[in-house]
């Protein structure tokens, strides 16, 4: 999925809401590649088990980024999570419960 909204400034969606709404489950590097003014983004509890290096690069305005509770991507993807971020500019970095408690979440 590619979203492609270049005014967006705040996308939340976030599965630990009622709705339920997320259905993003990997992030590619195209994924986000066109919402330039994206501040804030909440990926948290969707279930993400995939995210690819690059993934957030192109997102020069972001100022949060939440990717807690998505157990399925281990402390391993954290190498992707930060390539090419923007880490001066994050004032938020949120990765809390990126393991899972009985699996492998870590290799």
């Amino acid at each position: 999925m590619v979203y492609q909204f270049p005014n967006v400034k705040q996308l939340i969606l976030s599965g630990l809401n009622i709705e339920r709404n997320c259905d993003l489950t990997a992030a590619e590097n195209s994924t986000f590649a066109e919402m330039k003014s994206l501040q804030i983004l909440n990926k948290s509890g969707c279930g993400i088990t995939r995210i690819t290096a690059g993934a957030f690069e192109h997102l020069h305005n972001l100022r949060v980024l939440d990717i807690s509770y998505n157990r399925q991507l281990g402390f391993k993807s954290l190498e992707n999570v930060t390539y090419g971020l923007q880490l001066p500019r994050i004032s938020h970095l949120k990765i809390s419960y990126l393991h899972n408690t009985f699996g492998l979440g870590i290799k």
